[in-house]
């Protein structure tokens, strides 16, 4: 289930509203947007149903779900404790949508019934009536946050494409339908590129990446004193990072995940007292974020890659380490011979391999990385997998443990 923020906007112009943040009314008597007037709208199916569409849960700023009593036919209110018949909604898209942040939308109740705020009736929402969708049903949808909703908003177009394919069919004129129906899909196409940079704009928590950026010395004068900056073995993975950041690369889960865990211990210290933050919980940004892609190999290509755990022949429990894959011979011979003490093989069984791969300890990965860079320039095509600096500094924090020193 994908899910995302969104506010609502009803006919008479303001926002809906969870009296209390949920538990109680619904009203639609709101100006402006707050904690009460933000709901999570959780999209239950990946497929819109036949009748278009999509089945959907809202939920409050403390955790209530919007509920139709009785399935619908009277009140909508926020007090539903979990998500059940009268807690699901059809969404159905009604036409408008900038493919950025706003669409319009009716809400259907599990007994066909139309949510909407009628006139007279303090903003009360009800869901009263089942004969089609009417202007005062239309809810207009200003999108929050998250990735997530690139799925919903594309299955939407798409089912809009696929609408307008099924009138030209109807009404056998397909191939006069047919530019129209590639100038909209080209559209569609350009709107989800907008909204892609509207998120990555406006929608993103950058609070950990800008933390990042501000202790690695980028930004502006006020971080280049003395007294900010990472502290002993962070440095490496905290510039890593920053580098990345400044070359335009979003983090992994792994160097997110880490990075949160990591720029704690400077958040009372440095970061608060010059205006950063961090978020209090991995969940609030942990959408935002992508596992990597290892590149396919390609002949010629020099590959290296995390492993996972791994038990080696003297039992010694290695958590990760580095696959090194080339099928250039002088590089495996050279690198063979550098890390002799520090290599074992691995394929099929112990003492066996593939040919080129070698795995090297966590503790090498320094040098290791200086001589990629030393075979890029040399004209090797090279991929390095962004989690072994990860693995690295992870490595770094279990030896500092044992050793009780920075």
């Amino acid at each position: 289930m994908s899910n995302f923020l969104i506010s609502l906007i009803a006919h008479n112009g303001k926002y809906v509203s969870a009296e209390g943040g949920g538990g109680g009314s619904l009203v639609a008597n709101r100006d402006e947007i707050g904690p009460w007037e933000t709901f999570r709208l959780i999209h239950l199916s990946n497929k819109l149903d036949r009748t278009d569409a999509a089945l959907v849960a809202l939920q409050t700023h403390n955790g209530h779900y919007i509920r139709a009593e009785d399935g619908g036919g009277g009140l909508v209110v926020a007090n539903g404790n979990a998500i059940g018949s009268w807690e699901t909604f059809k969404l159905i898209d009604v036409g408008y949508n900038d493919g950025v942040s706003r669409f319009e939308l009716a809400l259907k109740t599990h007994k066909g019934y139309y949510t909407c705020v009628e006139d007279g009736d303090e903003g009360l929402l009800v869901a009263s009536q089942a004969t089609g969708y009417r202007s005062i049903d239309v809810f207009t949808g200003i999108i929050k946050d998250s990735l997530p909703c690139l799925n919903f908003l594309e299955s939407l177009f798409l089912k809009r494409i696929q609408d307008k394919h099924k009138q030209a069919k109807r009404v056998g004129s397909l191939g006069s339908k047919l530019d129209e129906l590639l100038a909209f899909k080209a559209e569609m196409v350009e709107k989800i590129e907008d909204t892609v940079t509207f998120i990555e704009q406006f929608c993103f928590d950058r609070r950990l990446e800008n933390s990042i950026l501000f202790l690695a010395g980028y930004g502006g004068d006020e971080n280049s004193r003395e007294d900010i900056g990472f502290n002993g073995s962070d440095s490496r993975f905290g510039h890593y990072l920053a580098r990345r950041l400044q070359s335009d690369e979003n983090l992994t889960v792994k160097q997110a995940r880490t990075a949160l865990d990591m720029m704690q211990k400077y958040s009372k210290t440095q970061l608060e007292p010059n205006g950063y933050s961090l978020p209090t919980a991995w969940e609030e940004i942990s959408h935002q974020y992508r596992e990597r892609q290892i590149e396919a190999d390609r002949p010629g290509k020099v590959l290296l890659k995390t492993g996972e755990g791994f038990v080696l022949t003297t039992g010694e429990n290695c958590h990760s380490y580095i696959s090194f894959d080339c099928s250039s011979e002088e590089i495996y011979q050279s690198i063979r011979y550098e890390y002799e003490e520090d290599v074992w093989d691995c394929g099929v069984g112990y003492g066996k391999r593939e040919r080129g791969v070698i795995n090297i300890l966590l503790k090498d990965t320094e040098p290791v990385m200086n001589g990629i860079a030393g075979y890029v320039e040399d004209g090797y095509d090279c991929y390095v997998d962004p989690d072994i600096e990860v693995a690295y500094y992870l490595w770094q924090q279990e030896q500092k443990a044992v050793t009780g020193s920075e």
